[in-house]
């Protein structure tokens, strides 16, 4: 059985665990493990299911709100729901949060709400950068220039992606 086969058998158990248990840590990872897989509609999903359990979930709230925003499948993004769920995120870590804030970020240009977006990236470099966390801030900086140009960002589609 090549790696495929072992993911799909990894996934498997992880549903079935999911669904036993019916506990946040479970729905993430099964979740996390979809979208690293591409399987983002399916992730989406159980992200959803995760926020029934958990309502206020900042890994939550932040991930799915990721996946709705910056899906390379066209079908799956969504950028006003993506802006919902981010701003949920942001207002659990009163705005201090990079991470949060560069979801909330990658949400608003895909809602077209560019110049949203290009501050709210700003944010999130500059609470990075006043981390240590140069590699994030730097990222930001980046994504801060294609919301600059109008373009959202997308994530590349691919059998097995890592974030």
């Amino acid at each position: 059985m090549g790696g495929q086969g072992k993911t799909d058998e990894a996934l498997g158990q992880l549903r079935q665990a999911a669904d036993l248990q019916q506990n946040v840590a479970c729905r993430l990872e099964l979740a996390g493990m979809l979208h690293q897989s591409g399987k983002d509609r399916e992730a989406v999903v159980e992200y959803r299911r995760a926020l029934v359990i958990r309502p206020l979930s900042v890994e939550v709230l932040n991930n799915l709100a990721w996946i709705l925003a910056t899906s390379p499948d066209d079908s799956v993004r969504n950028g006003s729901d993506a802006v919902g769920f981010a701003e949920k995120a942001c207002q659990q870590t009163q705005n201090q949060d990079a991470m949060t804030l560069g979801t909330l970020a990658a949400a608003y240009a895909e809602a077209g709400r560019f110049s949203d977006a290009v501050a709210t990236a700003d944010k999130a470099a500059s609470l990075a950068a006043a981390a240590g966390n140069s590699r994030f801030a730097t990222i930001n900086t980046q994504l801060m220039q294609l919301y600059r140009s109008g373009k959202p960002y997308h994530e590349k589609a691919s059998a097995s992606r890592k974030p």
